[in-house]
Parts: C-alpha cells; sequence; structure tokens
C-alpha cells in the first residue's frame, strides 16, 4: 500500500514537472 503512495506521488511529481516546462515554453514563445 505504501509502496502505491510512492509511486503515485511520482507519478504527480513528474505530471507537475511535465506540465510547468510546457506553460513555460508557450509563455517564451508568446512574449517573444
Amino acid at each position: 500500500m505504501r509502496q502505491d503512495m510512492r509511486v503515485i506521488t511520482d507519478a504527480v511529481k513528474l505530471g507537475t514537472d511535465a506540465a510547468m516546462a510546457v506553460v513555460t515554453k508557450l509563455l517564451l514563445r508568446l512574449t517573444r
């Protein structure tokens, strides 16, 4: 059970990092 929570947490972190990267790219593209 605890292992599942760790996997879910890692997945959420990866998803958040990916989303932030995409948003940053879009913002940079819009501001240029």
